[in-house]
């Protein structure tokens, strides 16, 4: 690909523009000589040029390992990869190797890691340090002599900008050297180090520090910015580092740095790193060198000062260092700065925009700053603090959107305020900034509602401040109060008035309310608060926020917060501002003084008697006829009024309370006042007996009752308008009942409430509005979670156990209307609950307790599931119920859970369902039990649900994981009692589990029932996993308990005990005791019979035989009397007929077998002879009693079994006692055809007998040598013919009168399967009614056109078994089609081209197919697996058109090539390969699964399907016989494929191609190689040859004296690609002959529609009537033409030429005119 080529040929490594050649490198080499040992560049800076070139140099280096030698040269590659990777290795090599071969490493690694340490894969730099690492620590002190020359890059490398580099770095120095030698590290090292850096500083450009030639200029320019910033900060940290003594030696070097103009540049650099580090360095200059910072403060103070204003966060922290470093530690700086026109501006710049969003960096260093600037920088009048905290106030207005920098800036604002203040000996100048500055912001921040300053620690800060200030500047600070409350009044009483909106108010009262909490709890501004959205389904608490410990108020302050509560009572009053009050009713929470009251009653109402508080006037005089007033006018919210009265409450006399709670009783709150109070009083409880005493009487619990019946009736008829209302009522309720056990209420209002509560649930569930049931029982979960989650003492009230069992019920039931949160609420409070309730009862499990009333719930509702949904549902809340038991009881001492237990047994579902007498039918029929009689009276035509059982699994697995989980041994952990329950309930569930399975395997199929199906193969799982894990133990116990029930009933339990020990002997086998079988089948009757079939193939092979040999002489003691009975001959036939096959496994006991079996075919003879009439021998079944039709259907499955296992050893009087009584059954069928669809033993007996017929067919398909000699004979002539020539025309009666049923459908398949083997002689001789279309010409005769026209129809039928049954026949007889239809019908259409219509029977078929698939697959792409679902019509018309479809490839491969040709040309023109192809392609599965067949395993184009009439549809059929037509299609019309793949858009080619090539290319090609090489057809002169490998056919062409040699090479995406043919050698045929003959072959193998073979045939064909004279048409230049294979026949009446029709008609159309091609005379 040219893709994949220039990609190889891409440079390696950027900047490399010449390849590299290693000849030439060793050629110079070996130029050098001895001239010299080491290689390197020494063009490149650090090049390691000391790195050994080889071994031989063993003078040099021989103390070098040779493993290190390899890895240092790896080194100096280019690729950043591979340098890791050395890393990497060199780390491994440390660890691995001794100290004495590392010492030998060490002179090579400072260079190598000197050029590493800075490399530009930051990779390559961390593995260095890690590298470094290793060998630091494995060297220790052996690396101290090369120290000095690896420090420098080492510190360098420690600062690294990246942030893991400089990780690995100092990790690497702490392994090195402890804490204590690191300074002296340093200190030994300080010269080099300074001298490195400086170098890296002074020196060092991008092109010094990088190879150009190998380094992008990007990653140049990064690496030298990242070098130079390391750098910098590498000098600080040697600085900081070292002693003071020792920095002084470092004096000149630092001179040296300064000096230089280059550094300087650093200053000013664009690059923000750059610029950070070198303020950091400038900073530790002048802390450690101030000498030599005063020495440069001309260069250093302009570069700090000067950039006050930076605004990048990177840098401006480290300028801010610098300049704190500068002004602290070279006090004369301030004379190397222009202060007017250069530092103010800038500071001023910086303040009056908050730093440009840098204040939480800069912040704590303004206080410094300050303090350090002279205060007459800006002129003798002291003008410097007024400009410079105006512009920090303009600036604390740009900041108040982002908490943190308005809260860093206030902080400093506030700091710098009161250094001001107390240090500066001007007073004015601290009034003028505190009123002039501070007040103004104040007032600002409470008044303009688009501040957001409030929420920043201003008040906080300014609170405390002020109160430090009242000592010394009292008189400034009560000035500013008495401003501050003048302001806040003027705008409180202007708000009330119209003039600002209703919210702009409501935000100044709450600010001015935060105001006062922040001077109270001084803590709660400290925090950045934001508003934030609540949502709350609860009342929403008025408190007044506190936080902290609370602080006494400054004079001024306290002033201030009187004052304010004054005006807000009195505009309150005067205006009833709902707002005022409000403001009133916090300031009082907030500082509830006596003297503040004393003074709002004096403004009031004036002095107070002296015999009454100011408190209790205040409450009952002010404050009660003003709460009704509010209460009457409805204009302002009580809770107010009734948190000003909480609050006095503490300061009134027990009677004042006791009379205050009943008038506030008597009145009418509203539920959310109400709610308001009682919160009120839950605080006051502990502090206040009165209220306590309140809380109990009977005033507050009829009010109680009077809310709850309130609230539940206006629940129940919910309006839209009263949701919020009901709901502030529901929250009176729940706030009652969780707080009710602090309070000790009474059971008895408890019980009243939840009574309420609880009978309105039920009226509620009982009307017809359940529509509003959602809300209501939200609000229930809601009132009561607390109350289950915190009571004690009021649980096991009836009341509460009913409510709890109202909210389970509306988690279980589906009939409430509510939403899934509602039951996820109604689950946490039932269980909650409910847990309460077990803790404290112990789990005591009574009928009339919760718990018994839960199971009953729980079975109420599990009798009404009705899919699987509702069931995993109900499931969900039992395994909580069952949770909630195991966590809140405690375990005893054995380990159990009594009470769990108690609740699962309660739990269990004891109902076994009774099977219908559809059911017996099906298993009759099916005739896998052997039954006395048909009167199945004790059966019930009720269809079972799998609930029951699935329930009942379900609990079982939850004991067994519980018993699992314990500790406790597996034997005492349950008492005899529950582990017999514990098996009668999984024994019922295994019966359910088969008779569900029958029920849905009779019952309609299809996607109506895929729910009940989903159900039981759920079921038949956890039953499985059940069985599985049971004790191994306890088996016995559990199958004797089985077998019991099989004796006493039989029934289903013969296919239970069957499917118990199936899952018994899944891991290890089960052997039951032979001794106690024979023990309860001492007497035979149907259960024990049925006892005998399940239990005797799981003995032990010995057992079995001793079994089989026990019952074969009970049988051939048995009179002719007894051997009809189930308790003589006809059960124990049964059992042996059963128990034999297992005895055959093993090869030992054949002979043994086949005498028992010899022996009851023997006494069968003998009865036979004794009693003509003990087998029904071509008489009425319907006549004959049943029982004894069953007889004779058991005699036929015992027949069927001697046929399968002994048919090569049986006898010829054997054969033909068998032979005959099986014609005579077929006989005796056909007889009774007209009771056959009715008559459920006479099917029994024609399963049997088909079972038979199948057999004996399948049994002389192979003929074996030990077989008599005229038995296959005989079968040919005579019995086939006897018994299909009556079963083949009755299976077709039975199709057309039969309804679908369970019976109907077990009787077709066994006789189509005894159908389908029918021989061809006998198919094409049938006995079917005559079947013929009127007006429809066939060339095929009669008795074969009939047998088409029944059994074509059938490939549609919804039964799948005669779909397959009628697609064998029809396979038979397909070959025989094409010898009637050579002289058929032909029609040539206008290219010239015959075409030929397959018969039309099928044909028809194909068509009424193609509707249904185009309905299905039309709009579906290619690329698209579409699933089918099993029973469905789509699975029923596919099936039918997939096997239609390989009837008409079957007829095709039959064909002869010329007749191929006209079939294919009616294929291509009506379209019909193109829509196969489409369909096929939606069909086949993209990849392609593993499948077993008859004991071929592989994908599903390598294995042939079986398509067995009896297997069951399933989604891998359809795709499986998809890619089997594919495969077919592919082989039998290869051309035809190819053009539709070529027709195909490129997305689709491409699709189909790569399928193709994967899954069926290499098949095609290995089986024609091999079917052309192993060929039974020979073409004379040509001889074949096969590369299999190459997919190669070698063809050599010998006649006289011509000799060739043709290769024919096969693509990988045969058939799709070219076939590519070629020659190998010739000899006697011209070049151009050669050509076309080459040609012609490519041509006749690429577009013909056959094997090779047959294309090679054709070709010489082709070229033999050459040489027989026969001219070429002179259009294609080819004797037979390359499609349809035909001579030229139209001949020019003027130059005699000779063309093929299609030839010319070609050259007519294209040519638009009809001359001769050669003479150009009219044809």
């Amino acid at each position: 690909m040219p893709g994949h080529s220039s990609k190889k040929q891409a440079q390696r490594t950027k900047g490399n523009v010449r390849p590299s050649s290693s000849s030439q490198a060793a050629q110079l080499l070996s130029q050098a000589g001895n001239q010299s040992t080491f290689v390197g560049f020494d063009s490149m800076s650090g090049s390691p040029g000391y790195v050994p070139v080889s071994q031989t140099l063993e003078d040099v280096d021989s103390s070098l390992d040779a493993d290190f030698r390899l890895v240092l040269r790896k080194l100096t590659k280019k690729d950043s990869i591979t340098k890791v990777k050395a890393l990497q290795e060199f780390r491994s090599l440390c660890k691995e190797k001794d100290v004495e071969e590392l010492k030998a490493v060490l002179p090579f690694w400072p260079r190598m890691f000197n050029k590493t340490a800075l490399d530009v894969d930051h990779r390559v730099r961390e593995t260095t340090q890690t590298a470094l690492t290793a060998l630091v620590v494995k060297t220790k002190k052996h690396m101290a002599p090369h120290l000095r020359s690896l420090m420098g890059a080492w510190l360098l490398c420690q600062c690294d900008t990246y942030p893991t580099v400089s990780a690995a770095a100092t990790q690497a120095f702490q392994s090195a050297f402890p804490p204590a030698k690191q300074t002296d590290v340093l200190m030994y090292c300080r010269t080099e180090i300074t001298q490195y850096l400086t170098d890296q500083l002074l020196n060092q450009t991008p092109h010094t520090l990088s190879d150009p030639k190998t380094t992008d200029p990007d990653d140049m320019q990064n690496k030298y910015l990242r070098v130079m910033t390391s750098s910098l900060y590498a000098l600080r940290k040697l600085l900081t580092s070292l002693p003071a003594n020792h920095v002084e030696s470092l004096y000149e070097s630092l001179d040296i740095l300064l000096k230089e103009s280059k550094f300087w540049k650093y200053g000013k650099s664009p690059t923000p790193s750059i610029k950070a580090a070198f303020y950091s360095f400038l900073a530790s200059i002048c802390q450690i060198q101030p000498e030599l910072s005063a020495l440069y403060s001309s260069k250093m103070t302009p570069l700090i000062l000067h950039n006050l204003d930076e605004k990048d966060p990177v840098i401006c922290p480290t300028v801010w260092e610098a300049t704190l470093s500068l002004i602290n530690y070279v006090p004369d700086c301030w004379k190397s700065v222009s202060v007017e026109k250069a530092f103010w501006p800038k500071l001023r710049s910086g303040l009056e925009n908050g730093f440009y969003g840098n204040m939480t960096l800069i912040g704590p260093n303004l206080l410094p700053f300050l303090s350090k600037v002279p205060v007459n920088i800006l002129g003798e009048d002291k003008k410097f603090y007024p400009q410079f905290f105006s512009y920090m106030t303009s600036g604390l207005g740009k900041v108040q959107t982002s908490p943190s920098e308005s809260a860093a800036m206030v902080k400093a604002y506030i700091e710098c305020c009161q250094y001001v203040s107390v240090t500066e000996e001007d007073k004015q100048i601290s009034r003028d900034i505190i009123i002039e500055q501070v007040l103004p912001l104040v007032l600002t921040s409470l008044v303009n509602s688009s501040w957001t300053l409030y929420r920043s620690p201003l008040y906080s800060l300014m609170g405390s401040a002020f109160s430090s200030l009242e000592v010394s500047a009292s008189s400034m600070t009560n000035e500013f109060w008495t401003e501050l409350v003048n302001g806040v009044i003027k705008r409180l009483t202007s708000g009330v008035s119209s003039v600002d909106t209703d919210l702009e108010y409501s935000k100044f009262v709450e600010r001015c309310i935060h105001l006062v909490s922040c001077l109270v709890f001084p803590k709660i501004g400290n925090k950045n608060k934001t508003e934030k959205v609540k949502f709350s389904m609860g009342i929403e608490s008025d408190h007044v926020a506190t936080e902290g410990e609370r602080t006494p108020l400054s004079t001024g302050a306290s002033q201030f917060v009187q004052k304010l509560t004054l005006k807000a009572f009195q505009i309150a009053r005067e205006s009833h501002s709902i707002h005022c009050l409000h403001l009133f009713a916090s300031l009082v929470e907030l500082d509830p003084s006596q003297n503040t009251i004393q003074k709002v009653i004096e403004d009031c109402e004036g002095p107070v008697d002296d015999d009454q508080s100011h408190a209790s006037y205040f409450v009952f005089s002010v404050c009660i006829p003003w709460l009704q007033e509010v209460m009457s006018s409805g204009a302002v919210d009580p809770k107010q009024l009734l948190s000003v009265i909480c609050t006095f409450m503490p300061l009134l006399e027990s009677d004042a309370i006791a009379k205050l709670l009943e008038q506030l009783c008597q009145m009418k709150l509203s539920f959310g006042a109400f709610h308001h109070l009682l919160e009120k009083m839950m605080s006051l409880q502990a502090r206040i007996s009165s209220v306590n005493t309140w809380l109990q009487g009977t005033t507050f619990h009829s009010k109680v009752v009077a809310i709850t019946t309130e609230v539940c009736q206006r629940s129940m008829t919910l309006e839209p308008a009263d949701d919020c209302e009901i709901q502030k009522g529901w929250s009176v309720i729940s706030l009652v009942l969780g707080k009710q056990a602090n309070w000790t209420l009474s059971c008895d209002l408890v019980q009243e409430i939840l009574q309420i509560v609880h009978q309105s649930l039920l009226v509620l569930r009982n009307s017809k509005h359940t529509h509003k049931a959602d809300i209501a029982i939200k609000f229930v979960a809601k009132a009561t979670h607390s109350f289950f989650l915190n009571s004690k003492s009021c649980l096991t009230l009836p009341s509460a156990t009913d409510l709890l069992l109202v909210l389970f019920s509306v988690s279980l039931d589906n009939n409430w209307d509510v939403t899934d949160e509602t039951v996820q609420e109604c689950e946490h409070v039932w269980s909650e609950g409910l847990a309460t309730i077990v803790r404290q009862t112990g789990g005591l499990l009574q009928d009339n307790g919760v718990l018994g009333k839960a199971v009953s719930l729980v079975k109420t509702c599990l009798n009404k599931v009705t899919c699987i949904a509702q069931f995993d549902k109900l499931s969900d809340k039992v395994q909580s119920l069952l949770s909630v038991v195991k966590d809140n009881v405690p375990e005893c001492e054995k380990g159990d859970n009594p009470v769990l237990a108690s609740v699962v047994r309660t739990l269990y579902m004891r109902v076994q369902p009774e099977v219908t007498n559809e059911v017996m039918e099906h298993l009759l029929v099916s005739g896998d039990y052997a039954f006395n009689d048909t009167l199945f009276s004790k059966g019930t035509e009720v269809i079972i649900f799998p609930y029951h059982s699935l329930h009942n699994a379900l609990l079982l697995a939850h004991v067994r994981d519980s018993v699992m989980d314990s500790e406790a041994p597996m034997q005492d952990l349950s008492e005899e009692v529950e582990t017999n329950l514990e098996m009668d309930v999984l024994l019922d569930s295994l019966y359910g589990e088969q008779v569900l399975r029958v029920l849905t395997n009779i019952g309609q199929k299809g996607p109506e029932s895929e729910t009940i199906t989903t159900a039981v193969h759920r079921l038949e799982s956890s039953l499985s996993k059940l069985v599985q894990q049971y004790p191994q133990s306890q088996h016995n116990l559990l199958v004797n308990k089985a077998m019991t029930r099989c004796e006493a009933g039989p029934w289903l339990w013969g296919v239970t005990l069957n499917h118990l020990l199936d899952l018994l002997s899944t891991n290890t086998p089960f052997t039951p005791d032979l001794g106690d079988l024979l023990d309860r089948c001492a007497e035979l009757d149907t259960g024990r019979v049925h006892l005998l079939q399940s239990v005797g193939r799981y003995l032990t092979t010995a057992d079995m035989m001793t079994l089989c040999e026990i019952l074969v002489a009970r049988l051939i003691s048995c009179p002719l009397e007894a051997a009809r009975l189930i308790s003589g001959g006809y059960g124990t036939l049964a059992a042996v007929t059963s128990v034999l096959p297992g005895v055959m496994k093993d090869e030992n006991l054949v002979p043994a077998c086949l005498d028992m079996a010899r022996g009851t075919l023997g006494q069968l003879m003998e009865w036979k002879e004794e009693d003509d009439t003990f087998l029904l021998f071509g008489s009425d079944l319907g006549e004959a009693a049943p029982g004894l039709v069953l007889v004779n259907a058991e005699v036929a499955k015992f027949l069927t079994l001697v046929v399968k296992y002994f048919n090569k050893h049986l006898t010829d009087k054997e054969w033909d006692f068998i032979m005959c009584s099986m014609v005579s059954m077929v006989q005796s069928v056909d007889e009774s055809k007209s009771g056959l669809l009715g008559s459920c033993t006479i099917q029994s007996y024609t399963v049997s007998v088909c079972r038979l017929l199948h057999q004996v067919a399948l049994s002389l398909q192979n003929v074996e040598d030990t077989y008599p000699t005229n038995l296959v004979s005989e079968w040919q002539e005579f019995f086939s013919e006897s018994a299909y020539s009556t079963l083949l025309p009755l299976y077709v009666h039975v199709i057309a009168e039969s309804k679908s049923t369970s019976t109907n459908h077990v009787l077709l398949g066994a006789m189509g399967s005894s159908v389908a083997l029918c021989p061809k002689q006998q198919i094409l001789v049938h006995q079917l009614p005559p079947m013929l279309v009127a007006g429809e010409s066939s060339p095929l005769p009669d008795s074969l056109q009939t047998l088409m026209n029944h059994l074509c129809p059938l490939l549609t039928h919804k039964d799948r078994a005669i779909q397959i049954t009628a697609f064998h026949l029809l396979s038979c007889v397909m070959p025989e089609l094409p010898q009637y239809d050579k002289d058929g019908k032909e029609t040539e259409d206008d290219k010239g081209e015959t075409k030929r219509s397959p018969p039309a029977a099928l044909m028809k078929v194909l068509s009424n197919c193609n509707v249904a698939m185009a309905i299905l697959l039309g709009e579906e792409k290619v690329d698209t697996n579409v699933e089918l679902v099993p029973y469905s019509d789509e699975y029923q018309y596919t099936l039918a058109y997939l096997l239609t479809w390989k009837l008409l490839l079957h007829i095709f491969t039959s064909c002869p090539a010329e007749l191929r040709q006209e079939y294919a040309s009616h294929f291509k023109d009506t379209g019909l390969i193109r829509q196969l192809m489409r369909y096929l392609f939606c069909l086949m599965p993209e990849k392609t699964p593993v499948v077993n067949q008859d004991g071929q395993s592989g994908t599903m184009f390598e294995v042939t399907p079986t398509l067995t009439v009896t297997d069951e549809p399933s989604v891998m059929e359809i795709q499986h016989v998809s890619s089997w037509v594919y495969q077919d299609t592919l082989q039998t019309m290869p051309a035809i494929a190819r053009q539709w793949w070529l027709d195909q858009d490129r997305k689709t080619a491409a699709y189909v191609d790569r399928f193709t090539s994967k899954n069926v290319s290499q098949l095609l090609c290995t089986a024609e190689i091999r079917s052309i090489g192993r060929s039974d057809q020979k073409l004379d002169y040509i001889t074949i040859r096969t590369r299999p490998n190459t997919r190669e056919v070698i063809v050599t062409y010998a006649l006289e004296e011509v000799s060739t040699e043709m290769v024919i090479s096969l693509p990988q995406n045969y058939p799709m690609g070219n076939i590519e043919v070629h020659s190998e050698k010739r000899v006697g045929v011209s070049a151009a002959q050669w050509e076309k003959w080459l040609l012609q072959l490519k041509i006749f193998l690429q577009y013909q529609n056959g094997s090779l073979f047959d294309g090679l045939r054709i070709w010489k064909r082709n070229v033999d009537k050459r040489f027989e004279g026969v001219d070429d048409c002179m259009i294609c230049f080819s004797v037979l033409h390359g499609t349809n294979y035909q001579l030229p026949r139209l001949q020019c009446k003027t130059c005699k030429k000779k063309f093929h029709s299609a030839c010319l008609y070609k050259w007519f159309q294209t040519s638009h005119n009809s001359t001769c091609p050669l003479c150009r005379n009219l044809f």
